[in-house]
């Protein structure tokens, strides 16, 4: 298999493979380790901030949720870094909220309603990186 003129291309795709197992991987490693260094606490939603994107000269709103909460007996009221459409967001005005938020940034919060959400796109590369791995291999007994 080695002289065939494929073999190349089967040692690319694992090459390419290993490397997108590793991006996946590393990212996946430090954003477990931000997520540990965060601190979080409860806050209450007193209302929603509402920004006009454009792509390709299509506009449309989204929005991010303001919230009030307590710092060292210090109210604080900011918007969450994230902003999605309004009718993703899962509560109203006056729910009370989990929000994260790290220590040398006390206003730069988000809310913490969704756990898996960080990971997503570093699982996304672990499985790819792993699929284009083992194409690598599959690739030269398919006929």
């Amino acid at each position: 298999m080695a002289d065939s003129p494929i073999a190349w291309v089967l040692d690319i795709f694992k090459l390419m493979g290993l490397i997108v197992l590793l991006i996946g991987i590393v990212g996946f490693l430090i954003t477990k380790r931000k997520e540990q260094n965060r601190i979080c606490t409860k806050g209450v939603v007193v209302g929603f901030k509402t920004k006009t994107r454009s792509i390709k000269g299509v506009s449309y709103d989204v929005c991010a949720a303001v919230v009030k909460y307590n710092l060292n007996n210090e109210e604080v009221t900011a918007t969450d870094m994230n902003y999605t459409f309004k009718k993703a967001l899962p509560y109203d005005v006056g729910a009370t909220v989990d929000i994260c938020y790290y220590a040398n940034n006390k206003e730069k919060f988000y809310v913490s309603n969704n756990k898996i959400a960080p990971y997503v796109n570093f699982v996304t590369a672990i499985i790819a990186g792993v699929t284009i791995f083992v194409c690598g291999f599959v690739f030269k007994y398919i006929k």
